[in-house]
C-alpha cells in the first residue's frame, strides 16, 4: 500500500512560484514519485506538476512548474522505486 506523504510550507514569494528544487534522501539508486501543488490561500490546491526524480543524484533537482501565483506549496509523495515511502532532504521554491 502506498502511504502518501505531505510536505507543506508557507512561501516567501511575493508574486509567483515557477521552479521547485528538491534533494531526495538516498537519491542515488532509487526514483521518487511525487506531485507538486500550489495554493493562494492554503485551502484550494492546484496540481501543477506530476513526475519523478532522476534516481542518479543526492543533490538538488529542479522542476519547472510554469508561473503560478501562490503563497503555499505542497509536495505529495507517492512512493519510490523500492517502497511506498518518500524521503526529502530539502525542498526549495523560487519565483519572482
Amino acid at each position: 500500500e502506498i502511504m502518501p506523504s505531505l510536505v507543506g510550507s508557507e512561501m516567501c514569494i511575493r508574486d509567483s512560484v515557477s521552479v521547485v528544487t528538491m534533494a531526495f534522501y538516498s537519491g542515488v539508486g532509487r526514483v521518487s514519485y511525487f506531485d507538486i501543488q500550489v495554493s493562494a490561500d492554503g485551502k484550494k490546491w492546484e496540481k501543477v506538476y506530476s513526475g519523478e526524480s532522476s534516481g542518479v543524484t543526492d543533490g538538488y533537482e529542479s522542476y519547472f512548474i510554469g508561473s503560478h501565483k501562490a503563497r503555499y506549496i505542497k509536495v505529495q509523495g507517492t512512493g519510490n522505486s523500492t517502497s511506498g515511502w518518500n524521503s526529502y532532504s530539502e525542498v526549495q521554491a523560487y519565483g519572482r
